[in-house]
């Protein structure tokens, strides 16, 4: 069995080759790819393969409702039994014990398990402080080393949990990323409560190394109810486009003018355009 392996493996790779040398650059369907692998494996089809159990073609390609066969997904309760027996010692109102978290070693478990492990904490939050505390005592230094699916997760329960002595890590962090998938959802954790001005802050800060997409999307979740000032040491208030602050019509070259069907005529500020790709 061992030696003849290998012989089945090289030839699959021929098979592979092949198919893709007389095929290239065609469209082919289904029925293409069977035929061509049972004309190369001719001892499959003499042996009825596409007939046997578990490997109907036809009923796998054309059958309906879901596949006949489930995998089997029961290796999955090995890495995520561990993570659900560790969020259940951290969901008490108190913080567990060092002994009980002395069995649970994050620096070994995958990015999966951990970051499945910040998820369900975080559809708890918010946490008792002495909890989030001992959190922090307990990973924030494991996390920092970590990549960055694992430090948003981290930070947004930071957060939510109002854990200021951990502050210091997101404004590193946003300061160090300007990915829309890492800062957009720290920015709406930041607004929804009550550290608004540190995030102000930290865009005024980094708006500057931010693409003007992200940067108009963050300044929408800044500032919803006006155009955001482009300078914090010299604020712009919002001004009505086609209008000056005194209510006068605004006549500028970076105004147009368009006439509805009743005639009025309303003025467009050319910098409100959308003219990103």
């Amino acid at each position: 069995m061992s030696a003849s392996c290998p012989n089945k493996d090289r030839k699959m790779n021929v098979c592979l080759q092949d198919y893709i040398s007389e095929f290239k650059f065609q469209s082919v369907v289904a029925q293409d790819l069977i035929a061509y692998f049972l004309r190369y494996f001719p001892e499959l089809q003499d042996a009825a393969v596409p007939q046997r159990e578990g490997l109907e073609f036809e009923r796998w390609l054309s059958g309906c409702g879901p596949p006949p066969f489930e995998p089997d997904l029961s290796a999955g309760g090995a890495l995520i039994g561990p993570v659900q027996e560790l969020c259940d010692l951290w969901r008490c109102a108190n913080p567990p014990d060092q002994q009980a978290l002395a069995t649970f070693d994050l620096s070994a478990w995958s990015t999966f398990q951990v970051v499945l492990f910040l998820d369900r904490m975080l559809d708890h939050s918010p946490l008792p402080h002495e909890v989030i505390a001992s959190l922090s005592a307990s990973y924030s230094s494991l996390f920092d080393g970590l990549n960055a699916e694992i430090q948003i997760r981290w930070l947004q329960m930071v957060v939510r949990n109002t854990f200021y002595p951990d502050l210091p890590r997101v404004r590193a962090f946003l300061h160090k990323h300007t990915s829309r998938m890492y800062t957009v959802p720290l920015y709406e954790d930041l607004v929804a409560g009550v550290m608004k001005c540190v995030a102000v802050e930290i865009f005024y800060q980094t708006q500057r190394r931010l693409h003007p997409n992200l940067r108009r999307t963050l300044q929408l979740i800044l500032f919803p109810s006006s155009l955001a000032p482009t300078n914090q040491n010299s604020p712009v208030p919002p001004i009505v486009a086609g209008s000056s602050p005194s209510g006068s019509p605004l006549q500028t070259p970076a105004t147009t003018a368009t006439t509805s069907a009743a005639g009025t005529t309303a003025a467009m500020a050319l910098r409100d355009v959308n003219v990103s790709a």
